[in-house]
C-alpha cells in the first residue's frame, strides 16, 4: 500500500526556524550590500522601473538574494509584509533579512536582503527532473502556506508559480511562498481563494508549456474547488493526497 503523503511529518517545518540575524551578522550583510551597490546599478538592464534580484552574497555560510525595488511606496508594503511574515510564520515563507535605501542621480531604489532559495517552481519544471510524487508535496506545502498567511490576514494578490520558491530546509525541499510586492492586508474570509486560484491557473499553464504530463487532472479539480466559498485547506491537500 502507498504511504500517504500526509504521513510525511509536517512537523518537519518546525525544525527550520528562521535563522535570525545576529549584529556581526547584520554588519557583514550590510557591507555586502554596500560594496556592491554602485556596480548592481549600472549593471542592470532594462527599465529602472523592473525590480530585480541582482546580486548573491554570503553571510556567515547561508546564501542571501538581493533584490533592487524602484517603486518604493510598494517596496514599504512589501517590507512591512514580508518582514512580518517571516516573524510570524517562518516556515511557510521565504526569509526577509534586511532593507536599505539606495539614491543615484537618476532614482531611488530599496534594497531588500532575502533568504536565497534553490529556485521558484517555474524553473523547477522547465529541469524537467521533478517526479509528480514530489510535487504534490509541493504543492500541499503552499495551501498550508496559503492558510497561514490567511491567518495573518494577508492576501498574496500575485501568487503564481514563479512567486513559489523551492528550499532545502533539514535536508529536504520545502516550498515557500516568496514577493511580496503585491500583497495586502484583508479581514475577508474569501480571499486566500483567490491566491489559490491564481496559483492552480498559473501551475497548469506551466505544466502545459513544459509538456510535464502528470497533475493536470487533479489540479482541475482544485481549481473547480476555488468557486466553493466554504472550501477549506484540508479539501484541496485530500486531492493531492493519495
Amino acid at each position: 500500500m502507498k504511504t500517504s503523503l500526509l504521513n510525511i511529518p509536517w512537523e518537519r517545518k518546525l525544525q527550520s526556524r528562521f535563522h535570525s540575524l545576529n549584529d556581526t551578522e547584520l554588519e557583514k550583510l550590510r557591507a555586502a550590500l554596500n560594496c556592491t551597490l554602485y556596480l548592481s546599478l549600472r549593471a542592470r538592464i532594462g527599465s529602472p522601473s523592473l525590480s530585480a534580484v541582482v546580486y548573491k552574497t554570503e553571510v556567515s555560510g547561508f546564501p542571501v538574494a538581493v533584490k533592487f525595488e524602484p517603486n518604493m511606496n510598494k517596496a514599504i508594503s512589501e517590507v512591512d509584509i514580508h518582514y512580518e511574515l517571516t516573524n510570524r510564520i517562518p516556515d511557510y515563507v521565504l526569509h526577509y533579512y534586511d532593507a536599505q535605501q539606495c539614491t543615484t542621480e537618476s532614482h531611488t531604489y530599496l534594497i531588500l536582503a532575502m533568504e536565497l532559495a534553490t529556485g521558484d517552481l517555474t524553473q523547477v519544471l522547465r529541469q524537467g527532473s521533478i517526479e509528480y510524487d514530489e510535487l504534490r508535496v509541493l504543492i500541499i506545502d503552499v495551501f498550508y502556506s496559503i492558510e497561514e498567511m490567511s491567518k495573518c490576514s494577508v492576501y498574496h494578490g500575485d501568487l503564481h508559480a514563479a512567486n513559489i520558491f523551492v528550499i532545502n530546509r533539514g535536508g529536504r525541499n520545502l516550498a515557500v511562498i516568496g514577493d511580496f510586492g503585491e500583497s495586502t492586508y484583508s479581514q475577508s474570509e474569501t480571499k486566500h481563494l483567490s491566491d489559490a486560484y491564481r496559483f492552480i491557473s498559473s501551475l497548469i499553464e506551466w505544466i502545459h508549456t513544459t509538456g510535464f504530463v502528470y497533475g493536470v487532472y487533479d489540479l482541475k479539480k482544485a481549481l473547480k474547488l476555488c468557486g466553493n466559498e466554504n472550501a477549506r485547506t484540508e479539501d484541496f491537500v485530500q486531492i493531492f493526497d493519495y
